[in-house]
């Protein structure tokens, strides 16, 4: 479970950075294990709330990035595009 949600937390700081910097995401991860670390934060937060909506999940995702300082001296919108990717990630994966 530990490397799972490693594993789920690195993905969208991978991400997060090349969206600051308006370019194109490496391609680090696969689509597979792009879903894959995005279905992991999923099951977790579903842990504690079963019935929680992808808003919510993400909600809870980002306050947890937020407290790791994952946004620290990065303009604001990038909050708020790597947000918009993690919703966009439960969608494109068929997890919500």
């Amino acid at each position: 479970m530990k490397a799972a949600f490693l594993t789920a937390l690195a993905v969208p700081l991978f991400i997060a950075v090349p969206v600051v910097a308006q370019a194109d995401p490496p391609h680090i991860f696969t689509p597979q294990q792009q879903c894959e670390a995005t279905k992991a934060v999923v099951d977790m937060e579903r842990e504690q709330n079963p019935h929680a909506t992808p808003q919510q999940i993400t909600d809870n995702y980002m306050t947890f990035l937020d407290k790791k300082g994952a946004f620290k001296n990065l303009p604001a919108s990038s909050r708020e595009r790597q947000r918009q990717f993690i919703l966009d990630q439960i969608s494109s994966c068929h997890l919500a």
